[in-house]
């Protein structure tokens, strides 16, 4: 049930579903006070507490649903199937899994700041393979790395490109900042009060479901249900397709799923 929850956040984005939960996870309140006197100049006291309401925000969500989501639809279904279908869930679904979590906490989260931490955890979740050597650094006489921060805004951005068509270097560049943005709130660079937290958090709503939703469409396509979808495999997909957005790859496909 809390999958098709999260699927559903992710779906309507969080204009519309932040509001959306479980029954058992109604946990905040509207709380009212009251103070009175009755005609014989006794004060009263009165408190009303009414459970937080679980429906979809306001405005036309239908508008949502009138072109481009019958991949996701479909690749939604799939991984509903797979979520029930296996004890041992296969790599590619049980990452979608933990990062489609990590999504719709950050949906109906309260907090500016631990907004930004839970929608970077969900594209961390998403996109990232561990540790990547840098080929041809061997002759320098030394190892050298790609950092976290780079594997995540640059696949983050080619999920996120793949079906904006937006600018794939700028992109990258403002994954990288929101990034930063988020190691200084755990460092504590910056107060999570501070006023880009706003600004920020409102950009993640939007981009991280961009991400999620075309990373699921290429999870399904890849194979939500293959056993051998391993880390080193999905690391050379992301590798091959970072390498071939140079060569005007997003001007052949409208999304990865259709490569």
């Amino acid at each position: 049930m809390k999958i098709a929850l999260n699927l559903l956040k992710l779906f309507f984005g969080e204009a519309h579903a932040d509001r959306l939960t479980v029954v058992n996870e109604l946990q905040e309140s509207s709380l009212s006070a009251g103070l009175s006197c009755d005609e014989k100049g006794c004060y009263h006291m009165s408190f009303r507490s009414k459970s937080r309401d679980n429906h979809l925000g306001e405005g036309d969500w239908t508008e949502l649903f009138k072109e481009g989501m019958k991949i996701p639809f479909e690749a939604g279904c799939s991984i509903l199937e797979e979520a029930n279908a296996f004890s041992a869930l296969p790599p590619l679904t049980r990452r979608f899994l933990d990062s489609l979590q990590w999504f719709g906490d950050a949906v109906s989260e309260r907090s500016v700041s631990a907004k930004i931490l839970k929608y970077v955890t969900a594209l961390e979740q998403l996109t990232g393979t561990g540790k990547e050597k840098i080929e041809n650094t061997k002759d320098c006489g030394c190892e050298k790395y790609r950092s976290v921060t780079e594997i995540v805004a640059k696949r983050s951005a080619l999920l996120y490109c793949g079906q904006t068509r937006a600018d794939f270097g700028e992109t990258i560049s403002r994954f990288k900042k929101i990034y930063g943005v988020r190691s200084d709130l755990t460092h504590g660079a910056i107060s999570p009060s501070d006023e880009k937290c706003s600004e920020v958090a409102v950009e993640l709503a939007e981009k991280a479901r961009v991400v999620l939703m075309n990373g699921l469409c290429c999870f399904d396509f890849l194979g939500l249900d293959s056993l051998e979808m391993t880390n080193q495999r999905l690391k050379a997909y992301f590798n091959k397709f970072e390498d071939e957005v140079v060569n005007g790859f997003f001007e052949k496909s409208t999304d990865l799923g259709e490569a």
